[in-house]
Protein backbone atom coordinates (compact mmCIF):
# COMPACT_ATOMS: atom_id res chain seq x y z
CA UNK A 1 0.00 0.00 0.00
CA UNK A 2 1.29 3.63 -1.05
CA UNK A 3 -0.15 7.09 -0.74
CA UNK A 4 1.28 10.34 -2.62
CA UNK A 5 1.91 12.81 -0.03
CA UNK A 6 1.87 16.42 -0.73
CA UNK A 7 5.00 18.76 -0.16
CA UNK A 8 2.45 20.99 1.75
CA UNK A 9 1.66 18.34 4.36
CA UNK A 10 5.34 17.37 5.25
CA UNK A 11 8.18 18.94 5.87
CA UNK A 12 10.25 20.70 2.60
CA UNK A 13 13.01 18.20 1.89
CA UNK A 14 14.74 16.93 -1.13
CA UNK A 15 13.50 13.41 -1.17
CA UNK A 16 9.86 14.61 -1.61
CA UNK A 17 10.60 17.13 -4.85
CA UNK A 18 10.54 14.57 -7.42
CA UNK A 19 7.72 16.14 -8.87
CA UNK A 20 6.88 17.95 -5.76
CA UNK A 21 5.94 14.47 -3.78
CA UNK A 22 6.90 11.42 -2.53
CA UNK A 23 5.66 8.08 -2.11
CA UNK A 24 5.32 6.98 1.43
CA UNK A 25 4.95 3.31 1.59
CA UNK A 26 2.83 2.18 4.89
CA UNK A 27 3.51 -1.33 6.42
CA UNK A 28 6.79 -2.64 4.93
CA UNK A 29 7.65 -3.19 8.50
CA UNK A 30 4.43 -4.68 9.76
CA UNK A 31 4.60 -6.99 12.33
CA UNK A 32 9.15 -6.63 13.14
CA UNK A 33 10.11 -5.76 16.29
CA UNK A 34 12.63 -3.09 15.52
CA UNK A 35 15.14 -2.06 18.18
CA UNK A 36 16.59 1.48 18.19
CA UNK A 37 19.69 0.61 15.81
CA UNK A 38 22.93 0.83 16.33
CA UNK A 39 25.36 -0.82 13.57
CA UNK A 40 29.40 -1.11 13.63
CA UNK A 41 32.13 -2.77 12.09
CA UNK A 42 35.09 -1.71 13.83
CA UNK A 43 35.88 1.25 12.03
CA UNK A 44 32.45 3.00 11.32
CA UNK A 45 29.25 3.32 13.70
CA UNK A 46 25.87 4.37 12.40
CA UNK A 47 23.15 5.73 15.31
CA UNK A 48 20.11 7.79 14.49
CA UNK A 49 20.53 11.29 13.45
CA UNK A 50 19.72 13.66 16.00
CA UNK A 51 18.59 17.53 16.22
CA UNK A 52 22.32 18.03 17.89
CA UNK A 53 23.97 17.02 14.24
CA UNK A 54 22.50 19.88 12.79
CA UNK A 55 25.44 22.15 12.79
CA UNK A 56 27.85 19.55 11.53
CA UNK A 57 25.32 18.20 8.79
CA UNK A 58 24.72 21.66 7.48
CA UNK A 59 28.75 22.24 7.64
CA UNK A 60 29.04 19.24 5.49
CA UNK A 61 26.09 20.01 2.96
CA UNK A 62 28.18 23.00 2.37
CA UNK A 63 30.54 21.33 0.11
CA UNK A 64 30.17 22.01 -4.11
CA UNK A 65 30.31 18.32 -4.77
CA UNK A 66 27.70 17.25 -2.45
CA UNK A 67 25.47 20.36 -4.11
CA UNK A 68 26.44 18.84 -7.19
CA UNK A 69 25.01 16.15 -6.76
CA UNK A 70 21.83 16.99 -4.50
CA UNK A 71 19.56 19.78 -5.26
CA UNK A 72 18.55 21.77 -2.79
CA UNK A 73 16.22 25.29 -2.62
CA UNK A 74 16.83 25.99 0.80
CA UNK A 75 20.12 26.60 2.96
CA UNK A 76 22.02 23.87 3.86
CA UNK A 77 21.23 24.98 7.44
CA UNK A 78 17.52 25.14 6.79
CA UNK A 79 17.79 21.75 4.58
CA UNK A 80 19.46 20.10 7.93
CA UNK A 81 16.98 20.88 9.94
CA UNK A 82 13.82 19.80 7.95
CA UNK A 83 15.91 16.54 7.00
CA UNK A 84 16.32 15.33 10.35
CA UNK A 85 13.32 16.06 11.82
CA UNK A 86 11.60 14.70 8.59
CA UNK A 87 13.52 11.31 9.09
CA UNK A 88 13.02 11.15 12.60
CA UNK A 89 9.30 10.80 11.41
CA UNK A 90 9.60 8.52 9.05
CA UNK A 91 11.29 6.51 11.68
CA UNK A 92 8.43 6.66 14.38
CA UNK A 93 6.20 5.36 11.85
CA UNK A 94 9.05 2.71 10.87
CA UNK A 95 8.92 4.19 6.87
CA UNK A 96 12.59 5.42 6.85
CA UNK A 97 15.63 6.10 8.45
CA UNK A 98 18.21 8.40 8.53
CA UNK A 99 21.73 6.98 10.37
CA UNK A 100 24.77 9.42 11.21
CA UNK A 101 27.66 7.57 9.81
CA UNK A 102 30.70 8.28 12.57
CA UNK A 103 34.64 7.90 12.58
CA UNK A 104 35.91 8.11 16.30
CA UNK A 105 32.19 9.89 17.80
CA UNK A 106 32.80 12.23 14.83
CA UNK A 107 30.19 12.78 12.13
CA UNK A 108 31.57 11.71 9.28
CA UNK A 109 28.18 11.84 6.83
CA UNK A 110 25.17 10.60 6.50
CA UNK A 111 23.21 7.60 5.57
CA UNK A 112 19.43 7.56 5.02
CA UNK A 113 16.95 4.08 4.12
CA UNK A 114 13.98 4.54 2.64
CA UNK A 115 11.35 1.15 3.12
CA UNK A 116 9.37 0.52 0.45
CA UNK A 117 6.98 -2.18 -0.79
CA UNK A 118 7.68 -4.90 -1.86
CA UNK A 119 10.24 -5.62 1.02
CA UNK A 120 12.99 -3.49 -0.17
CA UNK A 121 15.11 -0.66 1.13
CA UNK A 122 16.51 2.06 -1.24
CA UNK A 123 19.63 3.91 0.47
CA UNK A 124 21.15 7.44 -0.14
CA UNK A 125 24.85 8.62 1.76
CA UNK A 126 26.85 10.92 1.38
CA UNK A 127 30.26 11.50 3.23
CA UNK A 128 32.35 14.58 4.32
CA UNK A 129 34.48 16.17 1.53
CA UNK A 130 38.24 15.43 3.73
CA UNK A 131 36.99 12.23 4.51
CA UNK A 132 36.29 10.51 1.81
CA UNK A 133 38.22 8.13 -0.30
CA UNK A 134 38.65 6.18 3.11
CA UNK A 135 35.88 3.56 1.67
CA UNK A 136 33.46 5.08 4.77
CA UNK A 137 30.43 4.85 3.08
CA UNK A 138 30.83 1.74 1.34
CA UNK A 139 31.64 0.14 5.03
CA UNK A 140 28.06 2.65 6.13
CA UNK A 141 26.73 1.07 3.07
CA UNK A 142 27.22 -2.54 3.71
CA UNK A 143 25.87 -2.48 7.29
CA UNK A 144 23.08 -0.80 6.68
CA UNK A 145 22.52 -3.84 3.80
CA UNK A 146 23.07 -6.54 6.40
CA UNK A 147 21.20 -4.88 8.78
CA UNK A 148 17.85 -4.72 6.48
CA UNK A 149 18.02 -8.30 5.21
CA UNK A 150 19.40 -10.02 8.09
CA UNK A 151 17.46 -8.18 11.21
CA UNK A 152 14.57 -6.33 9.35
CA UNK A 153 14.17 -9.74 7.23
CA UNK A 154 13.45 -7.35 4.07
CA UNK A 155 14.09 -9.25 0.45
CA UNK A 156 16.21 -6.07 -1.54
CA UNK A 157 18.44 -3.22 -0.67
CA UNK A 158 18.49 -0.73 -3.87
CA UNK A 159 20.68 2.31 -4.82
CA UNK A 160 19.68 4.54 -7.54
CA UNK A 161 22.97 6.42 -8.74
CA UNK A 162 23.07 9.65 -11.48
CA UNK A 163 24.41 8.81 -14.43
CA UNK A 164 27.42 11.18 -13.46
CA UNK A 165 28.42 10.03 -10.23
CA UNK A 166 31.17 7.47 -11.06
CA UNK A 167 32.31 7.35 -7.03
CA UNK A 168 28.58 6.65 -6.00
CA UNK A 169 28.34 3.85 -7.94
CA UNK A 170 31.61 2.79 -6.79
CA UNK A 171 30.19 2.83 -3.00
CA UNK A 172 26.99 0.69 -3.99
CA UNK A 173 29.49 -1.79 -6.23
CA UNK A 174 32.05 -2.45 -3.19
CA UNK A 175 29.29 -2.83 -0.86
CA UNK A 176 28.33 -5.81 -2.86
CA UNK A 177 25.37 -4.34 -4.84
CA UNK A 178 25.01 -5.47 -8.17
CA UNK A 179 24.97 -2.84 -11.00
CA UNK A 180 21.00 -3.71 -12.98
CA UNK A 181 20.73 -1.71 -15.40
CA UNK A 182 20.68 2.17 -16.47
CA UNK A 183 17.28 4.35 -16.61
CA UNK A 184 18.21 6.37 -19.59
CA UNK A 185 17.77 10.04 -19.76
CA UNK A 186 15.14 9.67 -16.62
CA UNK A 187 13.60 12.88 -15.49
CA UNK A 188 14.91 15.15 -12.87
CA UNK A 189 13.76 16.92 -9.60
CA UNK A 190 11.44 19.15 -10.22
CA UNK A 191 11.48 18.91 -14.14
CA UNK A 192 14.88 19.76 -13.61
CA UNK A 193 17.59 18.70 -16.70
CA UNK A 194 17.03 15.04 -16.98
CA UNK A 195 20.24 12.75 -16.70
CA UNK A 196 20.62 8.74 -16.65
CA UNK A 197 20.21 6.53 -13.85
CA UNK A 198 21.66 3.73 -12.51
CA UNK A 199 20.42 1.05 -10.50
CA UNK A 200 22.20 -1.39 -8.25
CA UNK A 201 20.32 -4.16 -5.63
CA UNK A 202 21.55 -6.72 -3.59
CA UNK A 203 18.86 -9.62 -2.87
CA UNK A 204 18.58 -11.44 0.53
CA UNK A 205 19.50 -14.87 -1.37
CA UNK A 206 22.35 -13.01 -2.97
CA UNK A 207 25.54 -14.47 -2.29
CA UNK A 208 26.91 -12.61 0.58
CA UNK A 209 30.04 -10.21 -0.52
CA UNK A 210 33.20 -11.47 1.46
CA UNK A 211 34.37 -8.79 4.54
CA UNK A 212 35.53 -5.68 3.90
CA UNK A 213 39.19 -5.21 4.88
CA UNK A 214 39.60 -3.28 7.85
Amino acid sequence: MWRTCDRSILAPYHLLREHGRMEVHYGVLDGVEVAEPRLTDGVVTLRLAQAGDRAAVAAMDEDAEIRRWVEYRLTPWEEAGNEIAYLQMMWSLRQGVLFTILVDDELAGLIEVEFRHPRTARVHYRVRRELRRRRLATRALRLVSDWVIDELGLNRVEVWAHGGNVASQGVADRAGLRREGVLRQATGFDGSEAHDKVYFGRLANDPRPPPLKP
